[in-house]
């Protein structure tokens, strides 16, 4: 009896040995854009993921569905999209959902991310949800780099999934704005496509005066371009160039209006695929002129977690640094002064109006380091940064 017990002893700590070894590796996630905190429908909200295409050409996006209960990837899709078309995907329910193109099969009590790759400049994502008892839409995306930064370098920049007035009875209008920040008017070109097949609707210029904004329903959109949308064309998206074919100077915003609850949600914040490449050397070039920089940060701790902080800055030939925060956190605002070093690939700033300090270091367009401040405390740093246009 004890020889049998034994052997079962033995047997079942092979069985679970040979089970820890044929469990598939975690996913390193460098190199992936993230989607997290997605909403299966179980508690009410839904996730939709957009998957957008600002290029000439299709493209193919490769998502990886993993179970973030056990690390496991349980599915994965390879999703063609046209040029200029930002098809939306439930994340599960009908034959389009990305469970679906992904052959996943939901499992009880597990939670969902998703790794999306394309390596295309255009390529980009969103991820909204609704709740069909409140009527509650919001935009959920978390971007480590907007769509429409990793756009300057070809020239163009995207309203992406802007609704048409046959969206739900119009009970979710968008108002697109476009601002001019150059001290002299801007012409700018709006070529319109529908938003799910990239087809080509139309194109109107605008003129917009020094330091102006346009401000534009989506309504009166459709009118200037003549278009009445069939009711499956619930989305468009606009392509904004400068009609000099140079970086146009401007901002974009969309905004839609929830009818039945009133108030309207943010639907700007749209995320590349990949990062912006690094544009600070080492060393730095040597320049008779400062050479701008613009940038992102993320902070990993609370209170700064909760915003994206841009900053502006100009490095002159001796490597000094100087220039402004802009964003809200730690209870202050916009246009914070900063000044600092870089050299040898680290960028080192002091925010002189409330203290903060950080170091961080910049290679492959990704900047990581920390920040201290005297009344939070340090926290970890990420980041983007590029060459101001």
């Amino acid at each position: 009896m004890r020889r049998m017990v034994l052997a079962l002893a033995c047997l079942l700590a092979a069985g679970s040995a040979a089970a820890e070894m044929e469990k598939p590796a975690a996913v390193n996630g460098v190199g992936y854009a993230i989607v997290s905190g997605l909403f299966d429908g179980s508690m009410g909200s839904s996730s939709f993921i957009r998957l957008i295409n600002a290029g000439a050409t299709a493209t193919t996006f490769t998502v990886l569905v993993i179970n973030t209960t056990n690390a496991i990837t349980v599915g994965s899709a390879a999703i063609t999209v046209p040029a200029y078309a930002a098809p939306q995907y439930p994340l599960t329910g009908n034959g389009s959902s990305i469970f679906t193109l992904a052959g996943v099969a939901p499992q009880t009590n597990a939670s969902y991310a998703l790794y999306i790759q394309d390596s295309d400049v255009g390529a980009g994502y969103a991820h909204v949800s609704y709740n069909g008892a409140s009527t509650l839409f919001e935009n959920q995306s978390v971007c480590a780099t907007p769509l429409n930064q990793r756009l300057t370098s070809v020239g163009r920049q995207v309203l992406a999934n802007v609704h048409t007035t046959a969206l739900a009875g119009n009970n979710y209008p968008s108002v697109i704005g476009i601002h001019n920040y150059s001290a002299a008017a801007v012409s700018v070109n709006l070529a319109v496509y529908d938003g799910a097949t990239g087809t080509s609707i139309g194109s109107v210029v605008q003129t917009i005066a020094a330091n102006g904004t346009l401000t534009m329903a989506e309504s009166q959109l459709e009118s200037l371009l003549g278009f009445t949308p069939t009711s499956s064309q619930l989305h468009l998206n606009i392509v904004v160039t400068h009609t000099s074919g140079a970086a146009a100077p401007v901002t974009l915003t969309q905004t839609i209006r929830n009818v039945q609850l009133g108030g309207e949600i943010n639907m700007g914040q749209v995320c590349a695929v990949n990062a912006v490449s690094a544009t600070v050397t080492t060393p730095v070039p040597v320049s008779t002129t400062p050479v701008p920089y613009c940038g992102t940060v993320r902070f990993s701790a609370y209170p700064y977690s909760l915003l994206t902080i841009g900053f502006t800055a100009t490095v002159s030939s001796a490597g000094r640094l100087r220039g402004t925060t802009y964003g809200e956190y730690d209870g202050t605002t916009v246009g914070q002064n900063m000044s600092g070093t870089v050299s040898g690939g680290k960028l080192t700033f002091d925010d002189m109006d409330s203290g903060e300090i950080v170091n961080v270091t910049v290679q492959n367009g990704v900047m990581s380091g920390t920040i201290f401040s005297p009344t939070t405390g340090s926290a970890t740093v990420s980041a983007s940064t590029n060459a101001c246009n």
